[in-house]
């Protein structure tokens, strides 16, 4: 009786060492389960972030911000929005080789370049407003195409008062100058305003890599104001 008794104990003992055993490997599992989850979510984490590194921000799709004023009123300075490198092809990172672009750029397209001055890093936005092959006259406020005025009603004048406050001053003219080939003459809207092709020459056209596609937030730098009625604005070169 008593050797049965301590059978039954000692089984009873075996069976709780066995189902201690087998909660302490069911722990270990869900431990290295909750591992493996978290090394697949860092490692598809790091993919999504060279991805968008590498392929989306600087060929399909990218943020930009407009610190100055040569744009306004069309793009006024303070203003964040996003462009499609996948338009005019974007510069694959870190290099100077440039994507096919899948749009040709038009006169009064609105472009993202480049600055042909290498030392300046920061990508600089303004209009087409000569084509290769054009010759650009600027006589005060009008702008002349080969020979034929232009009509620019997205243009700005800030200095209008002073110039009619004295009479005897006139804005300078420029050119006329031709295009060359592979090149375009910019100009910012806000010509008073602007340092563009009139000040730093002609633009490569492989230097252009996107076209603004639409407004995402406008502040105004001088005032803290909120732009509301710049959001969603759309801008893009039809």
């Amino acid at each position: 009786m008593g050797k049965k008794k301590g059978k039954k104990l000692e089984n009873g003992k075996n069976l709780k060492n066995y189902s201690k055993k087998i909660s302490k490997n069911k722990k270990d599992e869900k431990e290295e389960e909750k591992k493996d989850s978290l090394l697949l979510f860092l490692r598809d984490a790091v993919i999504i972030v060279v991805v968008f590194i590498l392929i989306i921000q600087p060929l399909i799709i990218s943020s930009y911000t407009i610190p100055t004023a040569s744009m306004d009123p069309t793009i006024p300075p303070g203003t964040r929005l996003i462009g499609l490198p996948i338009v005019y092809g974007g510069f694959i990172f870190g290099t100077n080789i440039k994507m096919p672009a899948l749009k040709k750029i038009h006169r009064f397209d609105i472009v993202i370049f480049k600055h042909p001055d290498t030392k300046i890093r920061t990508p600089y936005v303004k209009r087409v407003i000569g084509l290769p092959g054009d010759t650009v006259f600027v006589d005060g406020k009008n702008v002349y195409i080969n020979g034929q005025k232009i009509f620019e009603p997205y243009t700005q004048y800030i200095l209008d008062t002073q110039y009619a406050a004295h009479p005897e001053v006139k804005r300078q003219n420029f050119g006329p100058v031709k295009v060359p080939e592979g090149n375009l003459f910019v100009m910012g809207d806000n010509r008073d305003n602007s340092e563009d092709s009139r000040y730093w020459g002609f633009l490569p056209i492989k230097n252009v890599f996107a076209m603004p596609l639409i407004v995402t937030f406008s502040k105004d730098p001088a005032s803290g104001k909120i732009r509301w009625n710049q959001f969603g604005r759309v801008l893009f070169n039809k």
